[in-house]
């Protein structure tokens, strides 16, 4: 039994920070992702279960040694580093390509392991492009390792949204692993000068094959970069009269001032960023937008519908519906031109289907969810077409290009991403989008192959009787400022105002609310129109994972709080006087 383990040196949190180039520093302090670092404790335990042996593997800077090293004395037998300066900067689909030469040159392997997705891109597109360039069972985001057996297949649980699914897999297999899945790798070694370099190896492009000259070329490129010291201009109040009053105007929607709408930033170009050689909008008579819909969420359909229909009439473009609803008819935006039904009950065999019909369009812009099950079917279609893909946009330019928008680092930064391929991928994070003009048109049925390719679906049931974060535009969230005792008044706002609970980190750890309720990092990344942070810090690591929410009201008693910092609206008082006046507010 082989198994390789991907892992990724990342920036520190707090030193997140985008270059002039668009590019990620990373000559800063650095660490293994937190992700990579459950891959590598799960892989050590696989083995010592299996009788099998371990390698690691990076793609980074001389400097991601470290984390080479690290795994090592965690339990790893071997590490191997690929580094080479032309490899700087490459996307997800060319990092995938590369880790696929190496994997292949280095097994074969029976299990892969890599972290779900990493907190400097969050894309979570590189392994599933990988295990369909191998040709590799999938399992994503699992959270748990029941059976083993010999090792020709394994049992396993996989969180997909708020459903837990119960699946056993064939090797060789593909495997992400989520936070909750085990604790972070733990280092054995007892002696700090420990190296392990007589168990590393480096290798470049030339050992794998490549030209420098004629290295793949990153598909997708940041063609513009909006930073600023702050996305929100803070209204702090203490007195409770005012405070409260500026608290109920975050309510309605309606109510709200322009000053709300100001915080949003616009794309400004930057001088050293040279944007791709593609063809303009004008040229693209032939352009087709498709819309893949899962057919599960109304929330998420409608958003998906409706960025879609924007995305057609700016361009202007053709509109193509793929779904996997039951139904023959279904509502759909009025620009669209035809309606594809996919029955498949995996997202490989999905995109398998879908293949059938955008493997003969010549330029096409696809908007996928960014869900569990989208960003496997978006890792599909970019590996078996080659072709680019940008994760979890929040929004579309189409100027002169049709750009992705997107939140990084610390979600004071826009960037402005191009596809140079005449097809471009897109995630698309649910949000807020005008609402598209519909009508119902019948559904052709795409016939996908039947054969589950050594997946198979045990289980399924609902992790929670929550309704997704991803479904809510509304939501109140508390941290460990909040006491357990008090949830109850929480749940009580939640429901004067149709929202949804979620959670820090810390009181998910706590196990006050459930894992799939935590946003951050690591949690859920979510865009609502409103968001409610009670008795929450602030810190960096949560806030990411908020930062796109159209209104941010916090509500904590020290005024000194970061998220005082990050907020619309800002009530210093304790939380307890805050909700028992905000709640008879709302009950009037």
């Amino acid at each position: 039994m082989k198994i390789a383990i991907l892992v990724k040196q990342v920036p520190l949190v707090a030193e997140l920070e985008l270059m002039p180039d668009g590019l990620l520093r990373r000559d800063g302090p650095c660490e293994m992702d937190p992700l990579s670092a459950r891959a590598v404790a799960q892989g050590v335990l696989l083995a010592k279960q299996l009788g099998g042996s371990t390698v690691t593997i990076t793609l980074g800077p001389p400097s991601a040694l470290d984390v080479i090293r690290q795994s090592i004395a965690c339990g790893v037998d071997q590490g191997l580093l690929v580094s080479d300066p032309v490899f700087r900067g490459s996307d997800t689909l060319v990092t995938a390509n590369i880790l696929k030469q190496v994997l292949l040159n280095q097994g074969p392997f029976d299990i892969i392991l890599a972290g779900d997705r990493s907190i400097d891109g969050d894309t979570g597109l590189v392994p599933r492009q990988i295990a369909a360039l191998l040709g590799f069972n999938f399992a994503g985001n699992v959270i748990e390792v029941l059976d083993v057996t010999d090792g020709s297949s394994l049992i396993l649980k996989s969180l997909s949204d708020d459903t837990v699914l119960t699946m056993k897999i064939a090797t060789p297999a593909l495997l992400t692993c989520a936070e909750r899945l085990c604790r972070p790798c733990k280092s054995a070694s007892n002696s700090e000068n420990d190296t392990f370099d007589d168990r590393i190896s480096i290798i470049d492009a030339k050992y794998l094959g490549y030209e420098k000259s004629k290295v793949p070329l990153s598909t997708t490129a940041v063609t513009g970069v909006k930073r600023f010291d702050r996305t929100r201009t803070p209204r702090i109040y203490s007195l409770e009269s005012e405070g409260i009053e500026a608290v109920m105007s975050c309510f309605d929607l309606s109510r709200q001032t322009d000053t709300f709408q100001a915080n949003t930033p616009r794309i400004q170009r930057t001088n050293k960023i040279q944007p791709p050689s593609t063809q303009s909008k004008k040229q693209h008579t032939d352009l087709t937008v498709v819309c893949i819909a899962e057919g599960k969420d109304p929330f998420t359909d409608s958003h998906m519908f409706a960025t879609a229909s924007d995305l057609a009439l700016q361009t202007p473009a053709t509109l193509v519906v793929f779904h996997a609803a039951n139904n023959v008819v279904v509502e759909v935006p009025q620009e669209t031109s035809e309606v594809y039904r996919i029955s498949a009950t995996s997202a490989k065999l999905a995109s398998n289907g879908i293949l059938q019909v955008i493997h003969s369009l010549r330029h096409a812009a696809i908007l996928i969810p960014d869900s569990p099950w989208g960003k496997e079917i978006c890792g599909n279609l970019s590996a078996t077409l080659q072709v680019g893909a940008v994760g979890s946009v929040t929004g579309f330019s189409t100027s002169e290009e049709i750009l992705g928008i997107k939140p990084s680092i610390n979600g004071a930064t826009l960037c402005e991403i191009a596809v140079t391929s005449s097809i471009k991928l897109f995630t698309v994070t649910p949000g807020t989008a005008s609402v598209a003009r519909t009508t119902h048109l019948p559904s052709k049925h795409l016939t996908e192959n039947a054969d589950e390719d050594g997946v198979r679906i045990i289980e399924t049931e609902a992790e929670t009787s929550f309704v997704p974060l991803s479904r809510s535009s509304r939501i109140v969230a508390v941290g460990d400022g909040v006491i357990p005792e008090d949830l109850h008044i929480v749940e009580k706002l939640a429901s004067l105002l149709g929202a949804e609970i979620a959670c820090t980190r810390r009181v998910a750890d706590k196990g006050w609310l459930p894992r799939s309720r935590q946003v951050g990092i690591t949690g859920k990344t979510i865009s609502a129109d409103l968001y409610i942070a009670i008795g929450i810090s602030g810190k960096l690591n949560h806030m990411i994972g908020a930062s796109s929410s159209k209104v941010i009201l916090a509500i904590n008693n020290d005024p000194d709080a970061p998220v005082f910092e990050q907020c619309d609206v800002g009530l210093v008082m304790s939380y307890q006087d805050a909700l028992a006046q905000i709640i008879e507010r709302l009950n009037v």
